[in-house]
This record gives structure tokens, C-alpha cells and sequence, in this order.
């Protein structure tokens, strides 16, 4: 029974050494796994590993772009909204005349928040390898807030 557990310690060595070099690193560390002292049989394992952070990596790098552009592209309607609001405050533009300039400003600021929103959700089912075919109608309309599509006309 000793020699058994012996030999079933030592088999596993790597093993135990691999998962606890993944345990150690720190978090959003996605550096690829070093192979130098693998043992032949976990090589696939530890490729499969690299591909996964590697893939990983590059989705959240591309969330990171998108939500540096997203608060970019929304900051001036928030700005432009914000001086809307403290000229009505003043008394600079008649009431009726301002909430009409405010509400513009929130639709344009809504239609571009969908768009962006669209824009993700058409490049996250494009890096999806295995996604099939892309509704892009469906795609598009779905973070406009328009639910149910099954009422809508062919795509011309």
C-alpha cells in the first residue's frame, strides 16, 4: 500500500505543481503557462491553458477599448445636457423651448448608447468561433430595447 502511494504521489508531482503555479498568480494575470518542466503528457493541457488566457486576454482587452470609448462617445451629450439643464435653470431660454433642446439631447444620447450597445453585441457574437449564422437585424435591434422581433418585416 506504501509503494502504491508512493508511486501515485509522484506521478502526480507535476500535476500538483501546475495547479498550484495557477493558484499563486495573481489576479488578471494571463501570462502563458511555462512548458520547460512539463512532463510530455501535460503539454496538451498546458497549451490548451495558453490558448484559453490567450483568447482571454484579447476579449478583455477589447471590453476595456469599448467601455474607453463608450464613456468617451457619451461624455459630450451628458455635457451638452448638463448645459441645457443650467441655462433652463437661469431662465435663459423659455421652459417649453428648453425641454424640447433636452429632450433632443436625450434622444440623441439614447440612440448612441444603443448603438454602442449594438456594436458590442455584434463583435461578441462575431468572436464566438462556433456561432453560426448571425441575425444581424436581431443583433442590432436587440439592445435598442425593441424585444420581441418576431413581428417584424424580412430584412430587404
Amino acid at each position: 500500500g506504501v509503494v502504491v502511494v508512493v508511486v501515485v504521489q509522484r506521478a502526480t508531482r507535476p500535476v500538483r505543481q501546475l495547479s498550484a503555479e495557477l493558484q499563486a498568480r495573481p489576479e488578471g494575470d494571463l501570462t502563458p503557462l511555462s512548458a520547460v518542466n512539463a512532463p510530455r503528457e501535460l503539454l496538451p493541457l498546458v497549451e490548451a491553458t495558453n490558448g484559453v488566457m490567450a483568447r482571454l486576454d484579447h476579449l478583455l482587452a477589447h471590453q476595456k477599448r469599448f467601455v474607453r470609448d463608450a464613456s468617451h462617445q457619451l461624455r459630450t451629450p451628458l455635457a451638452v445636457l448638463k448645459t441645457q439643464v443650467q441655462s433652463a435653470l437661469r431662465g435663459d431660454a423659455e421652459p417649453q423651448q428648453a425641454l424640447q433642446e433636452i429632450g433632443q439631447t436625450v434622444d440623441r444620447a439614447t440612440l448612441l448608447a444603443n448603438q454602442m450597445l449594438a456594436l458590442a453585441k455584434v463583435e461578441q457574437l462575431r468572436q464566438q468561433q462556433d456561432s453560426g449564422v448571425l441575425d444581424l437585424v436581431e443583433a442590432v435591434l436587440e439592445p435598442a430595447g425593441h424585444g420581441v422581433l418576431a413581428e417584424r418585416e424580412p430584412f430587404r
